[in-house]
């Protein structure tokens, strides 16, 4: 497809700092729904004009220099929904996984890597077999990363992060038996249980790595090997994060929430964004210098 010439010559103008721009974007795309309804259209329009927002945003984010977008396409509690919308949303994402698929130049061209982060075993197996099909297909793509959050949940990650690293971890080695010469340790009960937070033995505690638990623990995340976002944009005016990327937020990250629909964002509004980062970033590296030199 491409930008028109005149889309990439507003999309330069910012490219003159590029510490200034964001390395990664994180989107809840949202508003579908509601654009659909003042459309006149069937929910699955609405939906499948959001996917064609993505792509278009993909190739602004593309022509930057961005290289991680993360967006948040299906949350675990969208199966709370009626089964006819799920049913249709599902159509929809093995629609346009399909579709990118038939986009194989513009993914190579561009080196664009497409990963799903979330629950595979909630998705119907036609899906999952899609999603395990465009992953390998761009595995070593390196230039750029999407990344597709689909049945995803930030707390359901984080529980099954801890679920997977509770299973790597070793189990502790029992203590070494006191030979019959050593006299073996009198406990006292209350000292015990003052010492041991309650009677559990020192023993039985599992030792965290020396670095900490932060390290390991995102290792088991769906988004293990990304950096945390330096810019989370929530279309539609909600001002809340939904259960995406809890974990992955930092203080660094920069919030940007707006009116607007996600299929009605324009050009102009996505470099009002930009420029909205590139402020904050300015004063954040200013402040983080004062401080340092203080």
């Amino acid at each position: 497809m491409g930008l028109p010439w005149w889309k990439r010559r507003l999309l330069w103008a910012l490219k003159g700092d590029a510490s200034l721009l964001p390395s990664h974007i994180a989107i809840i795309m949202d508003g579908n729904r509601r654009f659909a309804r003042k459309k006149h259209l069937g929910t699955g329009e609405g939906h499948r004009s959001g996917f064609n927002k993505l792509h278009e945003t993909l190739e602004m984010c593309l022509e930057l220099g961005i290289r991680h977008v993360t967006v948040y396409a299906f949350s675990v509690d969208n199966f709370n929904r009626s089964a006819e919308e799920v049913e249709d949303l599902m159509d929809l994402a093995q629609e346009k996984l399909s579709d990118v698929m038939w986009q194989r130049d513009f993914l190579q061209a561009n080196e664009v890597q497409i990963r799903v982060a979330g629950d595979m075993s909630l998705l119907r197996p036609s899906l999952r077999a899609a999603v395990e099909q465009l992953t390998q297909a761009t595995q070593h793509h390196s230039k750029a990363i999407l990344t597709v959050c689909l049945a995803y949940g930030s707390r359901h990650e984080m529980h099954e992060a801890m679920r997977r690293s509770a299973e790597a971890q070793p189990s502790p080695s029992p203590a070494p038996r006191p030979s019959s010469l050593e006299q073996p340790p009198t406990h006292n009960s209350s000292s015990s249980s003052s010492s041991s937070g309650g009677g559990r033995s020192d023993e039985a505690a599992v030792s965290l790595p020396s670095d900490g638990i932060a390290p390991s623990f995102d290792a088991f995340l769906y988004t293990a090997g990304l950096p945390d976002p330096d810019l989370l944009i929530r279309t539609s005016g909600e001002t809340r994060l939904s259960d995406f990327l809890l974990w992955q937020v930092c203080e660094r990250t920069s919030f940007y929430f707006t009116p607007v629909l996600w299929p009605e964002m324009t050009t102009l509004q996505f470099i009002s964004l930009i420029l909205h980062y590139q402020i904050f970033a300015d004063h954040h590296t200013k402040h983080t210098t004062t401080a340092g030199a203080n």
